[in-house]
């Protein structure tokens, strides 16, 4: 899991240069927790997951190629239903997983 918060601050602040991070668009299909009910998966198109009291709310799924990725992601950090899925827009890499 990665300190997402904290890579953006470094590289937002100067503190860290691309050559030191990498790219910024990483599609590792790893999740990371921002706070105990918001995580992001790194996936082609960045899913994001909230836990509410009706189960999780997503944002966008990934494309085809990595929307299983991103569901298996988001099981090893809940085990909640699936309530709501938001697709931002139409591009087929938000919502082709």
């Amino acid at each position: 899991m990665a300190d997402l918060l904290r890579l953006s601050a470094d590289i937002i602040d100067g503190k860290a240069s691309l050559e030191q991070t990498g790219p910024l668009n990483r599609i590792n299909h790893q999740l990371s927790e921002l706070n105990k009910d918001l995580a992001v998966v790194e996936a082609f198109s960045h899913c994001l997951v909230f836990t509410t009291d009706d189960g999780l709310v997503t944002f966008d799924t990934s494309n085809e190629q990595g929307g299983s990725k991103c569901v298996e992601a988001i099981r090893g950090w809940s085990k909640d239903p699936f309530n709501t899925v938001v697709f931002t827009h139409g591009h087929i890499d938000h919502v082709g997983g």
